[in-house]
């Protein structure tokens, strides 16, 4: 059975209100979320973990990022680990890697989700693809997929030492195709892209007052040079092989 499907299924057997929408197909919850004009924090994105090598579906918010470190005696468990791709397929075959949705698993696989989850309103999560959502009032969620409140997101603070350490597992955790690259590309560029404007109009502006800059300003050539990658990859994007950084740096 498709997992959009049991999805249904179990809400209106529980008798909840819900909106299934459907979305051009998004690899991140974060996407999902900008396609749909919504705030990410409503966006609910899933990580299945692997607790003493036990399925756990992790639910935190689009913005947040999940920290293994402290999950372990959170949990009374010897090891915590992402799930490898091939793991996901076996657990939930029924359902696209990175979109199982946000509630228990026909196959009862146990429900954690992090305390900033909790909204005002609706949030959205996969209904089991890429192209499937599932919006819902709070509380509605919280009732049917009675999920146990853990501390999965890591503190401002300490977001991005989680980060790093995610960055240092192994390569067999990572589940991103070469086009999910592509796009984290993209989104890098259009941000140093911005950055880049912005300390050009700065520049401009002491510059002005000043008549004189204590430097001389490579930002215009930063500028363009940037508009040049984004141009190339987005050249490159419209092939059917995705390219890679150097590829589009040499072409």
């Amino acid at each position: 059975m498709k997992a959009i499907i049991w999805v249904q299924n179990h809400l209106n057997s529980q008798g909840i209100k819900y909106e299934h929408l459907q979305h051009r197909p998004a690899s991140t919850a974060q996407e999902a979320a900008q396609d749909q004009h919504i705030s990410k924090h409503r966006m609910a994105k899933t990580v299945v973990l692997m607790v003493d090598n036990r399925p756990m579906v992790a639910v935190l918010p689009a913005t947040r990022h999940i920290c293994l470190e402290q999950l372990p005696e959170q949990l009374k468990a010897e090891t915590v680990r992402l799930a490898s791709e091939a793991e996901i397929k076996q657990k939930f075959p029924d359902c696209e890697g990175g979109a199982v949705p946000a509630l228990r698993h026909w196959n009862c696989a146990p429900l954690l989700a992090d305390p900033s989850m909790k909204v005002e309103g609706d949030v959205l999560f996969n209904g089991g693809t890429h192209h499937d959502l599932i919006r819902i009032g709070y509380e509605d969620w919280l009732r049917v997929a009675r999920p146990q409140m853990v501390h999965l997101a890591a503190d401002a603070d300490s977001e991005h030492a989680c980060q790093c350490a995610h960055a240092r597992a192994p390569a067999e955790r990572v589940c991103a195709t070469p086009r999910d690259l592509a796009r984290l590309l993209v989104d890098l560029l259009d941000v140093l892209h911005l950055q880049a404007k912005e300390i050009e109009r700065l520049s401009a502006h002491v510059e002005q007052h000043t008549r004189t800059l204590p430097f001389q300003s490579r930002i215009p050539l930063c500028v363009s040079e940037i508009s040049e990658l984004q141009t190339r990859l987005n050249a490159k994007g419209a092939t059917d092989k995705p390219a890679t950084l150097m590829e589009v740096v040499q072409s």
